[in-house]
């Protein structure tokens, strides 16, 4: 129902991870995106670096960096990630 301009193309989601919870495998997407961490922490792998995040960072990431998240910690922690959903990278041409 929303307009088919790139202005609305998105896609937000919450990811939840329990302590000691991390993504499956090491992901790497061809679209730039970003998250906000909402609650507890953990370390972030961007491309062969790691940081460690926490309540209110923020993180840009690159299309194709690779990246994985492992929550650290006694509380469960989640996070806000925004991606474009239907773009191409050949859009941008």
């Amino acid at each position: 129902m929303l307009p088919t301009d790139a202005g609305f193309d998105g896609e937000v989601n919450i990811m939840n991870f329990h302590p000691g919870a991390s993504l499956a495998y090491v992901e790497t997407h061809f679209m730039e995106h970003g998250l906000l961490m909402l609650d507890g922490g953990g370390v972030y792998r961007l491309d062969d670096q790691w940081y460690p995040v926490g309540k209110g960072d923020a993180i840009w990431m690159g299309p194709h960096v690779p990246q994985w998240f492992g929550a650290l910690g006694r509380v469960p922690s989640r996070y806000l990630i925004y991606k474009n959903y239907s773009r191409s990278p050949l859009d941008a041409r």
